[in-house]
């Protein structure tokens, strides 16, 4: 279409303007960020312009665009723990969110827009936060939840070598006790029967060959006292008179 003089370009923008706010009188709904228009437009010129093919939408539905900002907005919080995005990374989702922030206030006051409670259910939904928090709460805030998720991983980590090193150590007396009881087996084999015959049998010999010895040994001989010659005559007397009686 040529819209050099503009002219035909501003009558299309009208009637379409003038086309969606018929459509929205008859629905009842409030379009808060559609322009203003002047422009009115009938149902027999609408039906006019079906006739000739006229294309009503040259964009996306108000509630297609509302849901693709959600589904963004949800993926940012996800990647990021916060729902304030801002405007020099993420323009246009840091403008829908501000509209959103203050649509709820308006409705809040009581006035129509076009934040509806299946909206404002979804958004809470995913933890949106209506105020918004200065960047110092936020820097705070962020650093409360990374330094929470790194004192679980901390945590988890010390667990895992906790459980390694109880199973290590369970894992090496298992194999250090077997192997100290095999060593001893072979160490110390069991004795045949004709071992331990001769081996009674020469313990036998030698207690037998120990209490000869001690038969054998030479006996102590105790001095006697020696007698006087006097002594010795009077006890041979008293013998001889002892053996007449």
């Amino acid at each position: 279409m040529q819209r050099k003089d503009g002219s035909l370009g501003v009558w299309v923008k009208n009637q379409r303007a003038a086309y969606f706010k018929h459509q929205d009188e008859a629905s009842g709904r409030i379009v808060d960020d559609v322009k203003k228009t002047t422009a009115i437009i009938t149902s027999d010129q609408i039906k006019l312009l079906d006739q000739l093919g006229f294309q009503w939408k040259i964009r996306e539905e108000h509630s297609d665009v509302w849901d693709r900002y959600f589904d963004e907005l949800k993926t940012f919080i996800e990647q990021h723990g916060h729902n304030n995005p801002r405007g020099d990374t993420h323009p246009k989702l840091c403008r829908w969110v501000c509209r959103q922030r203050y649509r709820y206030k308006l409705k809040a006051k009581g006035e129509k827009t076009a934040l509806t409670d299946e909206h404002i259910a979804k958004l809470e939904e995913i933890g949106f936060k209506w105020e918004k928090v200065s960047g110092l709460e936020e820097k705070q805030r962020r650093k409360v939840s990374s330094d929470k998720k790194r004192n679980e991983k901390r945590k988890e980590k010390r667990q895992r070598e906790k459980v390694d090193a109880e199973t290590k150590q369970t894992k090496e007396k298992g194999t250090s006790m077997p192997a100290k009881k095999k060593q001893k087996a072979k160490s110390s084999p069991p004795l045949s029967k004709g071992i331990k015959e001769k081996r009674a049998k020469k313990n036998s010999t030698e207690k037998q060959e120990t209490s000869a010895d001690s038969l054998n040994a030479p006996i102590a001989v105790v001095p006697l006292v020696s007698l006087t010659a006097a002594e010795v005559e009077g006890k041979f007397v008293l013998n001889e008179l002892r053996r007449f009686l």
